[in-house]
């Protein structure tokens, strides 16, 4: 009895971390700018957020340049979850989960590990959003932080 007990908290432990880091892993959120908050779609008040550039009127070089920008950084990113570093943390983090014993000061570790990842993600991510924000024109930037002023007090519920 006490075995089976031992495997189904093992078993309940590694399923609920499976899913509560599997949107971790996966890194980029689909690409649809948008998060889940109770059932409802929540857009992201930045420039990679969907249809922040609607009617500033884009040049086609812009759009271009924009585009470009974009699938640079998607393409950095896939780059280095697929790569043997990003195989060798998931498979840590595995074996992190599935062991008999928990071992705290690896898990802290590896905590350490993801949340320099992150930040360089978020470094990366606003260094783009600075690129594609000076490839506007005075006119075009100022519609546009107008917008991002409206969705964060919408976002904020004021």
């Amino acid at each position: 009895m006490k075995a089976f007990n031992l495997k189904s908290i093992v078993l309940a432990t590694v399923t609920g971390v499976a899913l509560m880091s599997a949107p971790a892993m996966a890194g980029h959120h689909g690409g649809e700018g948008h998060h889940q908050k109770g059932g409802h779609k929540m857009k992201r008040c930045d420039l990679m957020g969907h249809g922040m550039f609607r009617g500033l009127d884009l040049t086609s070089e812009q759009k271009d340049q924009i585009k470009a920008m974009v699938k640079a950084q998607k393409e950095e990113v896939r780059a280095k979850r697929n790569s043997e570093e990003g195989k060798a943390f998931r498979q840590q983090m595995k074996t992190l989960i599935t062991s008999a014993e928990f071992d705290k000061a690896q898990a802290e570790e590896l905590i350490a590990q993801k949340q320099e990842k992150h930040q360089q993600g978020m470094l990366m991510r606003l260094e783009t959003q600075n690129k594609i924000y000076n490839l506007l024109t005075s006119e075009q930037q100022q519609k546009l932080q107008k917008r991002m002023e409206k969705c964060a007090s919408r976002a904020k519920g004021n």
